[in-house]
């Protein structure tokens, strides 16, 4: 590979070298008058004041990490109200929150209506009327053409359940 030099490039680059030499007496005098200035002592910091101390005395108080109100195990719930039956084996679509389940269509046969239920993964399960899905004990109360109907158990952090009901609508 050859290089090709162009004729004005020696006197383009003799003209930029003479260019930036010169008389730097400005500089100089500057830099010196600088030098001369008498400096001037910081200012003082200013003094750090020390918060005052407090000491928490828990004698006779409420522990912060208790909760307000009566225990937990003095307002748990009786037999009476509903709960989840945790001795039942979970089904497939119980793996899945509701909102990651879709409702593709629906299926009306002699033994009844079905939902056609499809998991984030593609597949799509059939679901009849009692059947359970979701994560929170979703138990199917109602299917038709447009939704399916569904009853929960929530947890109400007291040792109780309370029913909520939810509906998942057929996708567009």
């Amino acid at each position: 590979m050859r290089i090709r030099r162009s004729p004005l490039a020696g006197p383009l680059v003799a003209a930029i070298v003479v260019s930036c030499g010169g008389e730097k007496d400005d500089l100089d005098a500057y830099l010196e008058e600088v030098r001369t200035r008498p400096g001037r002592s910081p200012e003082a910091l200013p003094q750090i004041r020390h918060p005052e101390e407090f000491r928490y005395v828990a004698a006779g108080r409420r522990s912060p990490f208790a909760p307000i109100g009566p225990r937990a195990e003095d307002t748990r719930r009786t037999g009476a109200e509903p709960g989840p039956d945790l001795a039942r084996e979970r089904e497939f679509l119980e793996h899945y929150s509701l909102d990651a389940l879709r409702m593709v269509g629906s299926l009306r046969h002699a033994s009844g209506f079905y939902g056609l239920m499809q998991t984030p993964d593609g597949l799509v399960h059939r679901l009849a009327t009692g059947d359970y899905l979701g994560r929170n004990h979703g138990r199917v109360i109602h299917i038709s053409d447009g939704e399916v109907q569904l009853l929960e158990l929530v947890a109400d952090g007291n040792g109780g359940y309370l029913q909520r009901q939810a509906v998942i609508l057929l996708a567009d």
